[in-house]
């Protein structure tokens, strides 16, 4: 209760001196009118006998009186305008200050709650009429300046202000700081995301040699999960999920298709360690349909890692118009065309033009034909629609192309 009431502040506090006034609502409410004379009149003895209907106390019952009292108590604290003032910031000096906020990825799982106890500072910085300058450590282009502002005009800025996808650059912003020369400023405050980013020190120094400074951090279990790079291995995914070390112990990946649906989860657990890496395979089919890979309840751009043509494996068939020449394979009309598409694609030799078909129906990528002569009118019916939705012929000169021309 103490804590409570040494953080309660009020906006007008002037209009506290209307609990003067309680007194004399007091007395207003309890005040009656006077009784009425008893004059003889003979007809009223007759009205006696009569049941009474309705009776009026003399007095007002206590509860309803504490009730009026207490609704006229809460109507002056309402234009007293209280708010929560944020802790420690009541020994803040008076005068400029300079706010900084971590506004990079990292801060989105917890933005609300940071938005809002900045919103508060803000609020104390406007009761109290003196300025402030309002940065965010997300890189943007252009000079800091001295942008020397009134909190209400902060204020529209801080309900306006998103995280970025990007990383906070702190030192950077402190040799803006720097070159700015910002003056008059009586105390720093620096809302935190809570991540070292190998800069925290030297950014929170750049900070204190400006003006005292005051340190707000998120706890570290509010600190998000994240995504390292992808690797590929073949057709296997490794992806590899990384947590502070007071952090959720498990969490769950999700991979995303280019229509929203969940294909698979993956179940995460961390144990002891900050850095677990899992294995996802799929059929060529659905891996080709990934869109991202995800965290799932972390809503930030650190948890999510999106997909495009590099990442999917494409499938490719191929066909020659003669078979390998026996104990010769450098010779084999396939054997270096096989060499280069073998990283980077699923290779398919189909041997009968119903092969051929389905792999299409599949979503065959390319067909690569190596020295195939005349293609007869049937092939060509199935190959022209192929083409038309997106396949990639590629035909290899030789003898027979040069005979069937």
């Amino acid at each position: 209760m103490n804590s409570f009431l040494s953080l309660l502040q009020f906006g007008t506090p002037l209009a506290l001196l209307g609990l003067i006034s309680l007194p004399i609502i007091w007395w207003l409410l309890r005040f009656t009118p006077p009784k009425p004379k008893q004059i003889k009149f003979p007809p009223i003895r007759i009205l006696l006998g009569l049941p009474t209907q309705e009776e009026t106390p003399d007095k007002t019952p206590w509860w309803l009186l504490l009730l009026r009292l207490g609704l006229a108590a809460l109507l002056i604290f309402a234009v007293a305008q209280p708010f929560l003032q944020p802790k420690g910031t009541d020994v803040l000096p008076t005068g400029h200050r300079l706010i900084v906020v971590d506004d990079g990825w990292a801060s989105a799982q917890t933005w609300t709650q940071k938005r809002d106890f900045l919103l508060q500072v803000l609020e104390q910085t406007r009761n109290e009429s003196v300025p402030v300058t309002l940065v965010g450590t997300a890189p943007v282009a252009g000079a800091v300046g001295d942008i020397k502002q009134p909190a209400r005009e902060a204020l529209d800025r801080a309900r306006l202000m998103k995280p970025s996808p990007l990383p906070t650059d702190r030192l950077a912003l402190a040799e803006k700081l720097k070159s700015a020369d910002i003056k008059d400023v009586a105390s720093v405050i620096w809302l935190s995301d809570g991540t070292d980013a190998k800069s925290a020190e030297d950014f929170a120094k750049a900070l204190n040699a400006i003006a005292p400074l005051r340190v707000y951090a998120s706890s570290q279990q509010d600190l998000p999960l994240a995504l390292a790079p992808l690797v590929f291995e073949g057709t296997d995914i490794k992806i590899s999920a990384l947590r502070n070390p007071a952090g959720p112990g498990s969490a769950s990946l999700k991979a995303i298709a280019t229509n929203g649906r969940t294909l698979t989860d993956l179940p995460v657990d961390f144990g002891s360690a900050t850095e677990k890496q899992v294995t996802l395979n799929l059929p060529t089919a659905l891996r080709n349909e990934i869109s991202a890979i995800a965290i799932d309840g972390q809503e930030h751009a650190g948890a999510r890692q999106l997909f495009d043509d590099r990442w999917r494996r494409r499938t490719v068939a191929l066909q020659s118009g003669q078979s390998n020449v026996a104990g010769q394979l450098l010779l084999a009309p396939l054997h270096y065309v096989k060499r280069g598409l073998e990283p980077y694609a699923e290779l398919y030799e189909p041997q009968s033009d119903a092969e051929l078909s389905a792999l299409m129906d599949a979503g065959l990528s390319m067909l690569v034909l190596a020295d195939v002569g005349a293609i007869s009118e049937e092939q060509t019916q199935k190959l022209n629609p192929w083409i038309e939705r997106g396949g990639v012929l590629l035909r290899f000169a030789g003898p027979r192309l040069a005979a069937a021309t």
